[in-house]
Formats: structure tokens, sequence, C-alpha cells
């Protein structure tokens, strides 16, 4: 896993802990970390929100997946 990626997985960790506590935090970390070590790169699309401190360097994310507009996938 990237640093980036790394990051974003991190974003979603504090982001759900602060919101829905930690046993929701570590649930949906552990999905965005598998959905982007599963995802072919070819069918990733991520783009981001640079929030340039240390402590959080991703504002925000969005992530495309194209494979789920594609019916030979399913």
């Amino acid at each position: 896993m990237s640093g980036r990626e790394r990051e974003l997985v991190d974003l979603f960790e504090r982001t759900f802990t602060d919101s829905e506590g930690a046993a929701e935090g570590r649930l949906v970390r552990d999905l965005v970390r598998q959905l982007l070590e599963t995802t072919p790169p070819e069918d990733l699309r991520l783009f981001t929100i640079d929030n340039a401190t240390e402590s959080a360097p991703i504002a925000g994310a969005v992530r495309c997946v194209e494979s789920l507009n594609r019916p030979d996938v399913w």
C-alpha cells in the first residue's frame, strides 16, 4: 500500500471513529483497505483534496470504481 493510500485509509478510520465510535472506524478502515488492495488498478480512480497539514494530509476523497458500471464484471 502506498503512502497516499495509507493516508486515505487513515482518513476514513478517523472520520468514522469520530462520528460512530472506534469499532465502526476499524470496520470502515478495513473495508477501505480491502477495496484499495483488491480493485484492479485500471478500475480505480481516486480524487483527493489536500489539506496540507501533518496531522491531516488529506481532507477528503472520492473513489470511483469503473467495474461497477460494467455488466461483464457482474
